[in-house]
């Protein structure tokens, strides 16, 4: 599985540079929250550097303000996970800011709108990312169900792709749906 964390905007050896100059390494591109705890509508080139900067965190980011290049705290883009989906090929990609359609390279699966409005092809498979100091990484699965926000949904006691089955449930009581 390779998460790819290619950046829209710097090119490698602007990267090396920034990392060189700073003495940290490339993360990834993400989004970075506002004042206003908005998520950003543009993304930003996240970098990390073990030593802290003494007003900020260990994470910088650096985004082009209409063609000036800025430097931030980046804290807000590694604090929460994100999304990303996995592709027939093993690649996983996520959608770096709101406007970021991106489709794997095998063309198998697609996303889009950044990280406060997922937009993907509800076929594959969804996981959460997070930042672990310079990398970014796949959290791992609980083993529970998934949670489901529609009100009164419960799973199927029976398996619909046999082609005969026969119930032996107790019948669902009246009102069970209503409540």
């Amino acid at each position: 599985m390779r998460i790819l964390t290619d950046c829209s905007f710097l090119t490698n050896k602007q990267i090396r540079k920034i990392e060189e100059r700073y003495g940290a390494r490339y993360v990834f591109e993400s989004q970075l929250k506002l004042r206003s705890e908005k998520w950003s509508d543009f993304s930003s080139a996240v970098f990390y550097t073990d030593e802290p900067h003494p007003e900020g965190s260990n994470w910088f980011a650096i985004w082009d303000n209409d063609g000036r290049f800025m430097i931030s705290n980046a804290i807000s883009a590694v604090e929460e996970p994100f999304f990303g989906a996995l592709a027939e090929n093993g690649d996983v990609i996520y959608s770096r800011h709101c406007r970021d359609f991106r489709e794997s390279d095998d063309k198998t699966v697609f996303v889009d709108g950044g990280r406060d409005r997922l937009r993907h092809d509800l076929i594959h498979e969804i996981l959460k990312l997070k930042v672990l100091r310079d990398r970014v990484v796949v959290v791992p699965r609980e083993n529970r169900r998934p949670g489901c926000e529609v009100p009164f949904t419960a799973e199927l006691d029976w398996d619909i792709n046999q082609p005969e089955f026969s119930y032996s449930g107790d019948p669902l009581p009246v009102g069970a749906l209503s409540k």
